[in-house]
């Protein structure tokens, strides 16, 4: 009887397991019909067996599905081309170097330090100085010399600074915490800080050089502590710019902020950072970043610093804010003046990394991308993986047409799992294994009791 049962429960299990498991029957294969837009590739100069890119567009973003999964590449209008889809953000590579301070001078109009780099014939372009103070700014000059004796001039208008605003926000000031949805909330402190005390310069080989800080007056001399030099390499991102228009501009004057909504031009375009563009002068300001999909619902995505100083003795700015990637058509910028008057606020660019399609042409014909079905599933080719990155990115660039909607395009219905399509076939098994076990139990109970 043992034995027997062991059996029994072996078999429902499998049985369960095969009624639950089994997979929704998903096709590969490609045909007109299954997509509702098309754009030419354009191909200026087409070289049969070359790789060529395309760019991702906005039309393509705002009507494909997000991941872009549905995105075919089709020749003659009926032969399906691989492609593998890359993104480049910027690649920084440093080479660092130990460099020993030999001399350090200090007056009231500047501090001065001479490093040895003691790697001769050494590139070099960059340095990071080790500075304890706090709020400051101040003009940088760098020399370069094979033997500290005579000198070349390198930069003469470099600026290093830091702006650091308490830890805690004080009465009065603004602590947000915002419960945008009840998924999502985030604490974010009024307190700020921006700091940069690195400096970059023309690249040499010198051995020797010379930092000199300048002070204007009353103003106490910086503490070096360290100087780090290095030999910078940046490979720039590939990125486009995406115009904001600026929808409405709201003042809080209790919360003492200004409010800007943006929109973006297009749906599901990717973006990490915004520039913004003010004819304001000589202004600090912490601003903090929500996007929404329907400027009802926010998310805060992020939160920076913007400035811009046009003093005798400091002329620096940053106006672009950097942020988490995201994919949301409205923007949000809450842009805290405190006791200052309001920005002037310009224009607002957004700016995000490139999706491109890389892809083999190996003859001539009519060249599409198909895309906008929301049902269909990535495709897995072979040349996606053999294809290197490095190698993809020097790949010549093809532009591409305007959208044209596909007169065969048929919506189809998402493809069901094959237990969904028959729910009342599970619970007929799942009733007849209930009956089962409860004869079970029952024949059981009778056996004991004898």
């Amino acid at each position: 009887m043992k034995a027997a049962y062991q059996r029994w429960e072996l078999n429902a299990a499998v049985m369960v397991l095969m009624v639950l498991a089994v997979p929704g029957q998903g096709r590969a294969d490609w045909n007109a019909e299954r997509q509702a837009f098309y754009k030419d590739i354009v191909v200026a100069d087409p070289e049969p067996g070359r790789d060529y890119r395309v760019f991702v567009d906005n039309d393509i973003y705002s009507r494909a599905q997000e991941s872009l999964a549905d995105i075919r590449i089709v020749l003659n209008n009926n032969q399906e081309v691989p492609y593998a889809l890359f993104v480049f953000p910027q690649n920084t590579t440093a080479s660092e170097y130990e460099s020993k301070i030999i001399a350090n001078f200090v007056s009231d109009k500047a501090n001065t330090v001479i490093i040895d780099i003691n790697k001769p014939g050494q590139k070099n372009n960059r340095v990071l100085l080790d500075i304890d103070n706090r709020n400051f700014s101040r003009r940088v000059m760098i020399e370069g010399s094979n033997d500290a004796r005579t000198w070349e001039a390198l930069t003469r208008d470099a600026y290093i600074y830091d702006f650091s605003f308490g830890g805690n926000p004080a009465p009065g000031e603004v602590q947000l915490q915002r419960a945008v949805d009840e998924r999502y909330t985030v604490n974010f402190s009024f307190a700020t800080s921006s700091r940069n005390t690195a400096v970059s310069y023309p690249e040499n080989r010198f051995r020797y050089l010379r930092i000199t800080v300048c002070s204007a007056l009353n103003e106490a001399p910086l503490v070096i502590e360290k100087v780090m030099v290095s030999s910078c390499r940046e490979i720039a991102a590939e990125e486009s710019e995406y115009p904001c228009s600026i929808q409405t501009v709201v003042a809080d004057e209790k919360e003492k902020c200004s409010e800007l909504i943006l929109a973006l031009p297009g749906q599901n375009i990717p973006v990490s950072s915004l520039n913004i563009s003010s004819s304001s002068k000589n202004y600090y300001r912490t601003v903090f970043i929500q996007a929404s999909q329907d400027r009802k619902k926010w998310m805060d995505v992020g939160r920076g610093d913007i400035f811009n100083y046009n003093r005798e003795n400091f002329k620096d700015s940053n106006q672009v804010l950097r942020f988490p990637e995201c994919r949301f058509p409205y923007l949000k910028l809450i842009i805290h003046n405190q006791d200052n008057p309001a920005l002037n606020i310009d224009a607002v660019v957004a700016k995000g990394l490139n999706r491109s399609l890389a892809f083999p042409y190996e003859r001539t014909g009519t060249l599409r991308i198909y895309y906008g079905n929301p049902n269909l599933k990535r495709p897995n080719y072979d040349y996606s993986r053999f294809i290197d990155a490095a190698y993809a990115r020097n790949f010549p660039i093809v532009t591409l047409s305007e959208a044209q909607a596909n007169p065969a395009y048929v919506l189809e219905e998402k493809e069901q799992a094959w237990t969904e399509k028959r729910p009342y076939l599970l619970w007929t098994v799942l009733g007849v294994i209930t009956l089962v076990l409860l004869s079970f139990v029952a024949v059981m109970i009778r056996k004991m009791r004898e």
